[in-house]
């Protein structure tokens, strides 16, 4: 008997990006099966997908060295199963910038040569999460999206100044670049159709100062100059060739200042 075939299949439904994708593709009148935690392997093998997108896995990179076990086992381990169990056209693998080795001066493209173990942890991981889609799933695309913003978000800078909390764990001169979640998901959908066997850098490309985001918000801030991050050097080239719509500074820098307000 044939498979019913659904438009998505969307494993981290209930995260911050898997939630979001999910309202997306909705909202493109896509059919979308959504699995969580609770989704028994059983029920989703009973359909066939256009694409799968992969949105689970561990988020928290402190977790990586606090549990490393544990973080290995959601960003690798955890994701064999549905790359090769499930019935697919199309795996998507939402990576991570931290695939690239941090503030080493070097132009971050996604050609550049990796070696692991100049990698922390959790980058580490993400990157072994890469190797395994190239592997097991025939026609893929693995996007290394930057920092997000958006309803739902749990962490991260602008989640604490949006909440009040003053404590910075980034020096004052890093440069991070943010999206809203909602114009990454917009983007996904669309490179989707037009990417194949292919990594993409996938992120505003405006990136901002910590020093200017502080500014924003009236707060007594204390700088544990726990790091420094510095996005300038995230290549988007290969986005910028797709044509797609992209942000200006000036519109991000008004959305970052609105949602931490």
């Amino acid at each position: 008997m044939m498979k019913k075939i659904i438009d998505a299949a969307i494993v981290g439904s209930r995260g911050f990006v898997g939630s979001n994708l999910t309202a997306a593709l909705k909202r493109n009148e896509r059919s979308v099966f959504e699995i969580d935690i609770d989704t028994k392997m059983d029920e989703i093998e009973k359909y066939s997908f256009d694409c799968v997108y992969f949105c689970a896995g561990n988020p928290l990179t402190f977790l990586a060295k606090k549990e490393p076990l544990k973080c290995l086992q959601q960003n690798v381990a955890d994701l064999y199963p549905y790359l090769t169990k499930l019935e697919y056209n199309k795996f998507i693998y939402l990576s991570s910038i931290l695939v690239y080795p941090q503030n080493s001066g070097v132009v971050l493209k996604e050609d550049i040569p990796i070696d692991i173990s100049q990698l922390n942890l959790y980058g580490a991981h993400k990157y072994m999460g890469e190797r395994y889609v190239r592997e097991f799933a025939k026609k893929w695309l693995i996007v290394r999206p930057t920092s997000f913003f958006g309803a739902g978000l749990k962490k991260n800078l602008l989640f604490d100044l949006r909440n009040g909390n003053p404590k910075i764990f980034l020096k004052k001169n890093s440069w991070i670049d943010y999206m809203p979640v909602d114009w990454f998901c917009s983007r996904l959908i669309e490179i989707e159709e037009v990417m194949s066997n292919d990594i993409l850098n996938l992120g505003s490309a405006c990136p901002i100062s910590v020093a200017q985001i502080v500014s924003f918000k009236d707060l007594p801030f204390i700088f544990l100059e726990e790091r420094w991050q510095d996005d300038r050097n995230i290549d988007f080239t290969k986005l910028k060739n797709l044509k797609l719509p992209m942000l200006q500074s000036s519109d991000l820098e008004k959305m970052v200042k609105e949602f931490i307000i």
